[in-house]
């Protein structure tokens, strides 16, 4: 019974709050209104309701929260089959869309649990363009997805501008350094054998460090490119960054750094090994990463 009163109660005063709200909006008050509306559709959600509200937002120049709210109306009156209150939310927000700044979002390519957030809103991009009313000047998008850098993307809109931004492939977050641990096993060596495997040893450090740091800058490279590609950016009218590169980059960033420290860890090997005076008993080193890496061996 109690439940019973209470509902009785908060529809009472919707209906009150409704019919105060109109009367203000109709002596030029809308300022007034718009607040009592939403109370009205929290204490009890109706489609009247709903489209009083939207109107009373446009009139007091709040038109995105008009065209959304004009939006919402016009799916809940397909709902309900209420063809004369969609037909009046579906051109009041159609005769709004062009007043309105857009973003155009499109993600070339989307990886799982991606996210860009604007504002208030989150879209799980699909590949396809979706659009997001937005106010004139600086809007910030954020791009998140697991196992990847996020990145901030800052655009400038225009009033009444449909603006596109494409977001460029997230890189995958560097893996951390490999942890090598040491192995020994007593072996006789010789001063030939400790010299020509020091050189070795260095020789490949050097390819290594090398085609590392190669790879690295073709990766911040080609990201570089990427962001001049976003809309506003020197490249947005002709793109120098292809599809293949996209992906290329997703795994040459990570393995490039992992180059970079087995490259640096055998050239450092090796000039020590270089600087120890030879003894009739020497030893083996082995370089083993605990986790993924690369496996380095170095007689001393």
């Amino acid at each position: 019974m109690g439940m019973m009163i209470a509902l009785l109660l908060a529809a009472a005063n919707a209906d009150a709050l409704l019919k105060d709200a109109r009367t203000l909006v109709k002596t030029n008050r809308a300022g007034e209104a718009c607040p009592m509306l939403e109370e009205s559709h929290k204490l009890e959600p109706a489609l009247a309701t709903l489209l009083s509200l939207a109107d009373c937002y446009e009139r007091t120049g709040r038109l995105i929260d008009a065209y959304q709210q004009f939006t919402e109306a016009a799916a809940w009156a397909e709902r309900t089959r209420e063809r004369q209150r969609l037909d009046e939310a579906k051109g009041r927000a159609a005769a709004l869309k062009p007043k309105l700044s857009w973003l155009a979002i499109n993600a070339l390519l989307p990886v799982p649990g991606m996210t860009v957030r604007v504002l208030a809103v989150t879209l799980n991009p699909t590949g396809t363009t979706q659009l997001v009313p937005v106010e004139p000047g600086p809007v910030t998008l954020q791009v998140d997805a697991p196992d990847y850098e996020s990145q901030a993307i800052q655009v400038s809109v225009e009033a009444k501008q449909t603006l596109t931004v494409v977001v460029p492939p997230l890189l995958p977050r560097s893996a951390a350094p490999p942890v090598f641990q040491t192995q020994t096993v007593q072996r006789a060596s010789s001063s030939a054998s400790i010299n020509t495997g020091a050189l070795a040893t260095m020789a490949a450090g050097v390819a290594a460090l090398a085609a590392g740091l190669g790879g690295l800058g073709w990766s911040y490279s080609t990201y570089a490119h990427l962001q001049a590609q976003q809309s506003g950016g020197s490249e947005q009218g002709s793109p120098t960054v292809t599809r293949d590169e996209f992906s290329t980059l997703k795994w040459v960033y990570p393995l490039s750094w992992v180059s970079v420290v087995v490259g640096a860890a055998a050239v450092a090997g090796g000039t020590a090994w270089l600087l120890v005076r030879p003894r009739a008993q020497g030893f083996s080193l082995m370089l083993v990463p605990s986790g993924p890496g690369a496996l380095v061996r170095g007689t001393f």
